[in-house]
């Protein structure tokens, strides 16, 4: 089987790769395929040993890629179109970040504390009492969320100990 000049082919190797490309020159001692990248040229010394299966990919007509094209267009201005008309808006609220619930304790612990701070009052030892109980709050969940980080971690290395037998010079 001898092939064109400029055909476009699968070939499957024994080895079971697959490469595809233009066929550059075809003959019974040795193939030669441009790959699609452009870049590289391969070479089949003894293609009876080293190709199981090619495959002659047919071009299309260029009425049907004419076709292709408009259908591409048309699909396209129909989404810019509805894209334009409505677009979606992203919100914090559409997907919110995961928090997990003692996170959500610090966060609130951490806006009380604030608003205790700023909010001017008469009472000062009772301001003074509440900013306590709230920074005795925050140490203890600050504390809780570095002890479960400290029982979630997993290793990421393992450490490899190499065994080798010694290396006795006499």
């Amino acid at each position: 089987m001898i092939l064109k000049e400029g055909t476009h082919v699968q070939v499957m190797l024994r080895t079971s790769l697959l490469i595809e490309g233009i066929v550059i020159s075809w003959s019974d001692d040795e193939y030669s395929i441009r790959l699609m990248d452009g870049k590289k040229i391969t070479h089949f010394m003894s293609p009876f040993n080293d190709i199981i299966l090619i495959q002659e990919i047919l071009e299309k007509s260029k009425e049907e890629i004419i076709d292709a094209i408009i259908e591409d267009i048309v699909i396209e201005n129909v989404l810019i179109e509805e894209i334009i008309e409505e677009p979606i808006r992203v919100t914090e609220s559409t997907f919110p970040p995961f928090i997990s619930p003692l996170q959500e304790k610090i966060l609130e612990v951490d806006k009380s504390f604030k608003k205790v701070v700023d909010e001017p009052c008469e009472d000062i030892d009772l301001k003074v009492k509440k900013i306590s109980e709230l920074k005795i709050m925050q140490n203890q969940l600050e504390r809780q969320e570095a002890a479960e980080k400290m029982n979630s971690q997993v290793p990421s290395q393992f450490k490899v100990t190499n065994y080798e037998f010694p290396n006795f010079k006499k």
